[in-house]
C-alpha cells in the first residue's frame, strides 16, 4: 500500500515531522525529482525499515546497561576489598577527627595570650618578647603535630577494627597544649 507523509504518520501514530526526519535518515520512499512534490511511502518497505532502526537503537542501550551494571559491580567489589584491607576510612570519622583537632588547636592558640600576658607586660626588649612568643608558638605547633600523629594512629586503629568508640577513646587519651606537664611558666 502506498500513502503520503500525512497518511503514513497517522497510520503509525507519529508526527509528520518525525516521518520527515526518518525520510532524511533513509526510510524507503518514492520521491519525485522536483522539489516540493509529494513523497509516496510504500508501507511494505517502510515499516520493516522502521522496525530494523528500532532494533538497532535498542540493542546498544541494552548492552550499555549490562556494561554499566558490570562496571558498578566491579566498583563495589573493589571498594569491599579495599575496606577489608583497611585502606578506607568513613568520611564521617575523618571529619570528626579533623574538626576535633582544629578545635583543640584553636583552644591552644587562644590560650597563648593568657599564658603570656603578665610575663610579656614586664618585658621592654622587643627581641626578648619576640623570642618568648616564638617559643610559646613553637610549643603549640609541636603539641598540634603530636596530636595529629595520635589522631592518625587512632584513624588506623579505627580502620582496622571498625569500632568508633575504641579509636575515639585512644585518640582522647592525650591532650594538646603549648607546654609539657611540669614546665614552669617562665622559660627564657
Amino acid at each position: 500500500m502506498e500513502c503520503n507523509r500525512d497518511e503514513f504518520a497517522e497510520l503509525i501514530g507519529r508526527s509528520t515531522g518525525w516521518i520527515s526526519k526518518m525520510l532524511d535518515f533513509g526510510m524507503p520512499a518514492i520521491r519525485s525529482r522536483r522539489k516540493g512534490s509529494p513523497v509516496r511511502i510504500n508501507t511494505a518497505e517502510a515499516i520493516p525499515w522502521l522496525l530494523e532502526q528500532a532494533k538497532a537503537e535498542a540493542k546498544p542501550a541494552a548492552e550499555s546497561q549490562r556494561e554499566r551494571l558490570a562496571r558498578e559491580q566491579a566498583d563495589k567489589v573493589a571498594l569491599e576489598n579495599a575496606a577489608s584491607r583497611g585502606e578506607l576510612v568513613r568520611s564521617a570519622d575523618v571529619e570528626a577527627l579533623v574538626l576535633e583537632t582544629i578545635a583543640q588547636l584553636g583552644s591552644v592558640l587562644d590560650g597563648v595570650p593568657g599564658r603570656l600576658a603578665n610575663e610579656l607586660a614586664g618585658l621592654a626588649d622587643p627581641a626578648e618578647i619576640r623570642a618568648r612568643l616564638m617559643q610559646e608558638l613553637r610549643g603549640a605547633r609541636s603539641a598540634f603535630a603530636d596530636r595529629l600523629a595520635q589522631l592518625a594512629d587512632a584513624g588506623e586503629q579505627l580502620a582496622e577494627s571498625g569500632d568508633d568508640r575504641e579509636a575515639a577513646a585512644a585518640s582522647d587519651a592525650g591532650g594538646m597544649g603549648g607546654r609539657e606537664s611540669g614546665a614552669s611558666a617562665r622559660e627564657c
